[in-house]
C-alpha cells in the first residue's frame, strides 16, 4: 500500500484537486487497492470547509468525481502515516517541514518536481503550482496537476452514427501528439442504461498497449453507467438449492434479489447469468459450488493463472475469503467460506466486475444462506 498526501495552504483548492485527479487515475487503471490518498492543509484558515467551488466546477467539467472532503490541517503524525507528502509550492514545503520537525526520511516533495519523471527518470527543480485562490485560474492549476500525473490526450464521447446499431457507444482516445493514435471501444447495452465493453480496436499502437493503458478506463466508465441503472432496477426474490456433486445430502439454499429482467439461472452450470438467455455464450455469471471443506476449492489451484488474494467480503453475515485468477480462458473473482461443519460454499464471478453499486455487488449484498 502506497500512502500519498497532497498538501496546500488551505486544503480547498490545489490539494483537493490533486487528490481528485490522482484518485480518478488510479481507479480508472484498476490500481486503487494499491493506494491510500488524502489531502491536508498547512494552515487552519479553512478548517472544516468543503472544496472551493472552482475546484468542484473544474472536476465536473473534466468528468472526474468529487471526493467528499472537509479541510484539515496536517500534523507531525502524518509524516509517519504517509510515504509521500506532496506540497504545491515552496511555502507549502517550508511549512510542512516545520510542522513535522524536519524531513529525515526524505518524504516531502514539491509536486511539479515529478512532472517530467516518466521521460527523464529524474526529479526536477520545479516551479510552484499557482494558487487559484489568488489567480482565479483553475484551468492553469488543473493543467499543472495533469502534468504531474503524466496524463496523455483525452477521451471524447462520440454521438451515435446512423450506420451504427443503437445499442453501441463508441469512445475515442486522442493523443496530444498524434490524432491518428486512438482507441474505439464498443459498449453493448445489456438492458436499458447498462453498458459493458463488448469489443475494441486501435490505431497507432498495439492492442496490448490499449489493454494496459486505456481499456480499464472505459471499463470504469461502463461500471458507472451500470451503477446508475442498477440503482433504479426493478428487483425480484430469487432462491436456489445447490448440492455438492454426487452428494445430494450436502447442500446450501441461496437466497437473494435479482433484476426482473436481464438475468436468468442456468441449472446445469449452477450459475446466475447476466442475460435473459441462461445459455448465452460468454455472458458474465455468478457461479455457485458446494463442497464439504473450504480447502476442497483448491483442487485446480496449481492451474490458476494470475492468482491474487483480494480483500475478504462479508456475504450473508459470513466472512468469505476473496481471490482472483484466470482459468480456462475466463477471469474469475471467487469468494469461498466454510458455512458450518461439513458445508463450504464458493461464489465465483466469471467475466464480470463487482464494483460497489453495480448489479453483481447488489446481488451479493442481498444474499443469505440456509
Amino acid at each position: 500500500m502506497i500512502k500519498i498526501l497532497f498538501v496546500c495552504h488551505g486544503n480547498i483548492c490545489r490539494s483537493t484537486l490533486a487528490e481528485g485527479v490522482f484518485t480518478h487515475k488510479v481507479t480508472s487503471l484498476g490500481l486503487a487497492h494499491n493506494f491510500e490518498i488524502d489531502s491536508f492543509a498547512t494552515s487552519r484558515e479553512e478548517i472544516g470547509n468543503p472544496p472551493h467551488y472552482g475546484t468542484r466546477n473544474k472536476l465536473r467539467q473534466v468528468q472526474i468525481p468529487l471526493i467528499a472532503h472537509h479541510a484539515r490541517q496536517m500534523t507531525r503524525q502524518d509524516y509517519e502515516n504517509f510515504d509521500f507528502l506532496i506540497g504545491m509550492d515552496s511555502a507549502n514545503i517550508r511549512n510542512m517541514t516545520r510542522i513535522v520537525g524536519g524531513d529525515e526520511e526524505h518524504k516531502i516533495y514539491k509536486m511539479l518536481s515529478f512532472a517530467d519523471y516518466e521521460k527523464t527518470h529524474q526529479l526536477s527543480a520545479a516551479r510552484d503550482v499557482a494558487d487559484p485562490w489568488y489567480t482565479g485560474d483553475f484551468d492553469a492549476t488543473y493543467d499543472d496537476i495533469v502534468a504531474y500525473f503524466g496524463v496523455e490526450g483525452q477521451f471524447v464521447k462520440e454521438e451515435y452514427s446512423d450506420h451504427m446499431k443503437a445499442n453501441y457507444r463508441y469512445y475515442k482516445w486522442i493523443s496530444e501528439d498524434d490524432d491518428s493514435h486512438f482507441i474505439y471501444v464498443n459498449f453493448k447495452e445489456n438492458e436499458s442504461g447498462v453498458y459493458t465493453v463488448s469489443a475494441y480496436n486501435t490505431s497507432g499502437f498495439s492492442g496490448t498497449e490499449a489493454i494496459e493503458k486505456y481499456l480499464d478506463i472505459v471499463k470504469a466508465e461502463a461500471a458507472e453507467a451500470n451503477k446508475a441503472a442498477s440503482a433504479n432496477a426493478e428487483m425480484k426474490d430469487f432462491s436456489v438449492e445447490i448440492a455438492q456433486f454426487a452428494k445430494d445430502d450436502v447442500k446450501v439454499k441461496i437466497m437473494t434479489k435479482i433484476p426482473v429482467s436481464g438475468w436468468s439461472f442456468d441449472d446445469g452450470g449452477r450459475c446466475l447469468v447476466e442475460n435473459d438467455d441462461p445459455t448465452a455464450f460468454g455472458a458474465g455469471a455468478i457461479r455457485f459450488e458446494v463442497r464439504a471443506n473450504v480447502e476442497d476449492f483448491d483442487y485446480y489451484k496449481d492451474k490458476f493463472e494470475n492468482y491474487q488474494d483480494i480483500e475478504d467480503r462479508v456475504i450473508g453475515g459470513i466472512t468469505f475469503h476473496g481471490r482472483t485468477y484466470k482459468y480456462i480462458g475466463y477471469d474469475w473473482i471467487q469468494y469461498i467460506a466454510q458455512l458450518d461443519d461439513g458445508r463450504a460454499l464458493s461464489i465465483g464471478l466469471r467475466n464480470m466486475e463487482c464494483v460497489p453499486g453495480t448489479m453483481p455487488d447488489i446481488i451479493l449484498n442481498n444474499m443469505t444462506f440456509q
